[in-house]
């Protein structure tokens, strides 16, 4: 693989591997807590609702931070943001191996979180820099890749080391593979920020959100993050109603998953060409993630290993070929500074979807149990795909 730089010469696949390690550990980051949550909330001894916002409040950033970045990224050079979060990230990623007091932890894990935020949306702009057409749409598949793959490995080795070790020896290693990710970064050229237009000629947030089709993407990608983000962060839970006592090796092996998320988010531009509108890719992404949660209504360990696969696949599928089509519309300014901000306000989004699913079907978990839990998220789901069929398309 190889991105181009600024001045339009390409940098070799060995200035990208930096910025598919950054994706691979950042995500790692961001979810490693869950399949750990209920070893957390017996040692802290708080609730699960309680509990969960581990994952909640560092989604928080990312669902503001984009915004503040994206305007950033017109005056600092992505590769000069990339740097500085991934330093601040490792810092907090190594402060969670003290185990520290669970106000602390949720401090630090709003930090994480906006790093991250700023992370992905340099990443994201790096990319629609660097590629139009195809191009960017595989380049973007493989960075959704990435943050899949990042994601899976996050989970899987939080639960194994936990069960093995204890989580310390996790959040002390992971802080110290984003030290050599960031020495990676600091080779990487600066490449210079996205040129400023007029302040008549540069589309601001109510000009994006004047654009309906991008609109749609992000009404549908809120949902269906929203139940994603759900059904991951009390996945845990569930298990340990299905298997009592169940090891967090098992509840992070759960996540496997995502391994068939990493095949669909590289396969999104060949499915999407075999069909006739992009739209369908997405349409397609939303149907499967019913059937996802349909599966899960077993209960058993082996049925929720299927639905985790399902979901995985369809989400990923969904979400691939919606960051690409909304890239394609900042893409089409003269200028190309509509990308940081189109860039921005998708990141916004997504995540703003994920802090409401990670946290707010709690209260419908324990008030109705596991099928009405479900029940919420297939309404949301089904809501996400209406957006896609809101007359006008164009």
């Amino acid at each position: 693989m190889e991105v181009s730089s600024g001045s339009g010469s390409p940098v070799q696949g060995s200035s990208a591997w930096p910025l598919l390690l950054t994706s691979v550990l950042a995500l790692a980051a961001l979810y490693a807590p869950q399949p750990i949550l209920p070893r957390w909330a017996d040692a802290y001894g708080l609730p699960e609702t309680r509990v969960a916002l581990v994952i909640s409040v560092a989604l928080i950033p990312l669902g503001v931070a984009p915004l503040a970045a994206g305007a950033l990224l017109r005056r600092v050079a992505t590769t000069n943001l990339l740097r500085g979060a991934s330093a601040v990230l490792a810092v907090a990623v190594g402060l969670t191996a003290v185990r520290p007091p669970f106000l602390l932890l949720l401090g630090l894990r709003v930090v994480q979180g906006t790093a991250i935020a700023a992370l992905l949306t340099a990443l994201m702009t790096h990319i629609a820099q660097s590629r139009q057409g195809a191009a960017m749409q595989r380049l973007m598949s493989a960075y959704v890749a990435a943050t899949i793959l990042g994601g899976f490995l996050g989970r899987l080795g939080a639960g194994l080391t936990a069960s093995l070790a204890s989580d310390a020896h996790f959040f002390a290693g992971l802080a110290g593979l984003l030290l050599v990710s960031d020495l990676g970064l600091q080779r990487l050229p600066v490449r210079a920020p996205t040129p400023r237009a007029s302040s008549r000629s540069r589309p601001g947030v109510v000009d994006i959100l004047q654009r309906v089709p991008v609109v749609r993407i992000y009404a549908l990608v809120f949902c269906l993050f929203f139940v994603f983000s759900a059904f991951m962060n009390f996945l845990p839970f569930r298990l340990q109603e299905v298997r009592p006592g169940a090891s967090d090796a098992l509840a992070g092996a759960l996540y496997a998953g995502y391994l068939v998320g990493v095949i669909a988010s590289l396969g999104a531009q060949r499915v999407t060409a075999a069909l006739p509108r992009p739209r369908t890719a997405m349409v397609l992404g939303s149907g499967g993630i019913l059937v996802a949660l349909g599966i899960a209504m077993g209960p058993s360990v082996p049925v929720l290993f299927g639905a985790v696969a399902v979901l995985c696949a369809t989400f990923f599928l969904a979400h691939a070929v919606a960051a690409s089509r909304v890239n394609a519309a900042g893409n089409g300014d003269s200028d190309g500074t509509g990308r940081s901000l189109v860039n921005g306000l998708y990141v916004a989004v997504y995540y703003a979807g994920g802090v409401l699913g990670a946290y707010a079907p709690g209260f419908v978990y324990d008030a109705y149990g596991w099928r009405g839990f479900l029940g919420l998220l297939a309404l949301l789901t089904v809501l996400g795909f209406g957006a896609l069929f809101a007359p006008p398309w164009r």
